[in-house]
């Protein structure tokens, strides 16, 4: 996970993870609010002084900094809808990678936007 000021919507991205990682890391671009503070507290592993301006570099330092078998991108005002099920899913994969059907709801729960999109891979891939 990357970050800059989601001090706000941070802890509910981690708290979904809950159940399938058994790590969350976040590379921090520079927040200027909790951000940092509150990961830590969540128990992420936690890198600052990346570059806001350089995703992909930002988020290639997280991958470095996993330690587990998969990666699966997560951002912060996103949420993981059953990570029980993924981990069990996980456990038996035999594909090195994923795609994730992403949906995007309005404040009434209301999807307004889906789409797949390559979350997740086995490390290293």
């Amino acid at each position: 996970m990357i970050t800059w000021n989601e001090e706000k919507i941070i802890e509910t991205a981690i708290k979904s993870t809950v159940g399938l990682a058994d790590e969350v890391v976040v590379v921090d671009t520079g927040s200027e609010d909790g951000t940092v503070e509150l990961a830590k507290k969540l128990g992420c592993v936690v890198e600052t002084g990346a570059d806001r301006y350089h995703k992909a570099q930002s988020r290639n330092r997280a991958m470095e900094l996993a330690t587990g078998d998969w990666v699966v991108i997560l951002d912060c005002d996103e949420q993981i809808a059953d990570p029980k099920g993924l981990r069990k899913f996980l456990e038996t994969a035999d594909k090195d990678g994923y795609l994730i059907e992403l949906h995007y709801k309005d404040k009434n729960g209301k999807t307004t936007l889906q789409f797949p999109q390559m979350r997740i891979w086995k490390k290293g891939t």
